[in-house]
Parts: structure tokens; sequence; C-alpha cells
């Protein structure tokens, strides 16, 4: 599902994902970047469903210049004040509609 951030930056939602397998079982998918520490996260696909290395719930979203991020499904999914008023942090949208 696609989604805009607060700011207007545009993004696509892969999953909201967590530790689950055992680096045995898959091997490094990709690498995304943690919104909060900065820090480089290792991404495993496994049976067709995208693992991380982290025991909390982490949302996981490529933006348009194909860049992976990883953000605590509650930042990802809660809201921001903006002078004075609550707004989503990220709203979904449908691509195909003109919404400009």
């Amino acid at each position: 599902m696609f989604y805009r951030h607060y700011e207007g930056y545009e993004c696509y939602l892969l999953g909201i994902v967590k530790s689950g397998i055992s680096h045995k079982q898959a091997e490094k998918y990709f690498e995304a970047i943690h919104t909060e520490s900065g820090k480089h996260v290792n991404v495993f696909l496994y049976k067709g469903a995208f693992h991380v290395d982290s025991d909390e719930l982490l949302a996981l979203y490529v933006d348009a210049q194909g860049r992976y991020w990883v953000q605590p499904k509650e930042l990802f999914l809660g809201s921001v004040m903006i002078d004075g008023q609550e707004e989503r942090r990220f709203s979904p949208f449908n691509q195909r509609r003109n919404d400009y």
C-alpha cells in the first residue's frame, strides 16, 4: 500500500516485520535503515515473508528513491502535532488516482 508522509514524500509499505527466523534458515536479502537509530538492519526473505534482526515490530517500507527503511510500527502508524492539529505521520493513498 502507498503512503504519504506528512512532510509530503511518498513510500510503499512492504509490511510489518520482526524477528522470527534463524539466520541459518535464510540469507540476508537487503539492508534497511532504521529511522530512529540510523543503523543498518539486515532484512531476510524466508518463505515469502520479510524478517529482521529485531524483536520490536517494525514497518518496512521503500521510498521513491529505492531506499529501504524500517521504523517502529507505533511511529509509522502514529500521529504528529502540526500547528496544534493532530495528523497521521503516514496516510494511505491510492496511487492510481491523481491526488495532485
